[in-house]
Order: C-alpha cells, then structure tokens, then sequence
C-alpha cells in the first residue's frame, strides 16, 4: 500500500506549488479555527479534511482558513483484481471472489 498527495484547489498556485481553497470554516467564526467536514472545530496549523464532496483533499488550518490542500492519491490493495470505491477516502472494497470480505485500504500522506 502507498499513498502520497499532489496539489489541489480551486484557486491560483502560489509560488511553492501549493494552493489554497476559499475556506474551511464554515461558520464564519474569528479566532483562527477552522471546521472539518464533519463541523469540528480545528485548530490552527493543524491538517483537516475540510466540508465539501472531496473526502481526499487534506488541508492545513491558517487563521480559518483552509490554505496547502493536498490530494491524497491511493493504491489499491495489491492481492485485489476488481475493487470498487468506497464512501470514504482510500477504501477500496474487494469484488474478487477468492477474498470474500471487503478489503479497506486508507493511507494518508502528510
């Protein structure tokens, strides 16, 4: 299993690559946390997968902002031939008879 991010966002790059996206902090609140995809609240300079329908975007939390997204690529399980995703990020779910049970995979470079 491996797992690493490119860069992702919906605004322009900065110059070391990275981008950031508009905000990931949902209610609007003053004193520099932000808020994941599922309403925590995060702390500044720390990493959060932010709201939104991309589960594989990491971000670091700046004064409220979502700023540095990252996405986070996987590698399907290597015992596995037909896989289907999942609902979260990095989970695979194995169609291969011979490995009955689903298979869930979730690697997060940082």
């Amino acid at each position: 299993m491996t797992g690493s991010y490119g860069s992702t966002g919906s605004s322009s790059p900065a110059s070391n690559g990275l981008t950031s996206v508009p905000n990931g902090n949902s209610n609007g609140n003053n004193n520099g946390e932000c808020r994941d995809y599922t309403g925590r609240a995060i702390q500044h300079a720390m990493h959060f997968v932010p709201p939104g329908v991309d589960m594989c975007k990491l971000c670091i939390c700046e004064n409220g902002h979502a700023k540095s997204c990252r996405a986070v690529l996987c590698t399907p399980p290597p015992d596995c031939k037909s896989f289907q995703m999942g609902t979260s990020c990095c989970e695979f779910i194995c169609l291969d008879d011979h490995l009955g049970s689903p298979s869930t995979t979730s690697d997060i470079g940082i």
